[in-house]
């Protein structure tokens, strides 16, 4: 496993947390500095590294999600919220980090479409 600076903990940190959080605006991307840029305004290397970044820590942003489903059964105490909670679990174990991708971080899309229209390769 790779050595992470603080900075970079605290804002992988952020990025789990805010993911597939409804108020995520898709066509905007929020930068580790805190600064919101408009995917479409994102320069080729850096969109290209946001996405590489992403698929990097895809599998850790997954696994988090999956732990918050874990710790959110104990919170309710009906059995249809219980098996609710553990298949939406199960069903993000079961998907694919690109799937998951597409699915919890909203920019993600838009940032694929960017590289489709300006023939980058990501």
């Amino acid at each position: 496993m790779c050595e992470q600076s603080e900075g970079e903990y605290q804002y992988e940190q952020a990025m789990i947390a805010e993911a597939g959080k409804p108020e995520m605006d898709e066509r905007t991307w929020i930068t580790k500095e805190g600064r919101e840029i408009k995917v479409a305004d994102m320069d080729d290397s850096h969109l290209i590294n946001t996405i590489r970044m992403l698929r990097r820590k895809a599998g850790r942003m997954k696994l988090a999600a999956e732990l918050e489903c874990i710790s959110a059964e104990s919170m309710f105490n009906g059995d249809m919220a219980k098996l609710s909670i553990e298949q939406e679990g199960a069903r993000i174990s079961g998907m694919s980090d690109e799937d998951f991708l597409m699915e919890h971080i909203p920019p993600y899309r838009r940032m694929l479409r960017e590289v489709r229209i300006r023939n980058l390769d990501a």
